[in-house]
């Protein structure tokens, strides 16, 4: 059995659903740093600007041939 903590100073965050998808609400307008977190393959990371009362979408592929470090 394996099991995950993750602490964070900060109420945005989220696990993803069958589909991979996930969503988050109230994000305040700026500019942010995504992560994407996977146990077997690792973090990616991306840019995103979220702007008033519009939806920011952003992907992360993992193509199974990542190493997690």
């Amino acid at each position: 059995m394996t099991g995950f903590v993750v602490v964070t100073d900060h109420p945005f965050f989220q696990t993803t659903g069958t589909d991979g998808s996930f969503k988050l609400d109230k994000v305040p307008a700026g500019k942010y740093t995504l992560e994407a977190w996977h146990s077997k393959y690792g973090l990616k990371t991306a840019s995103v600007t979220v702007e008033p009362n519009k939806t920011a979408e952003v992907k992360f592929t993992y193509d199974g041939t990542e190493k997690a470090e």
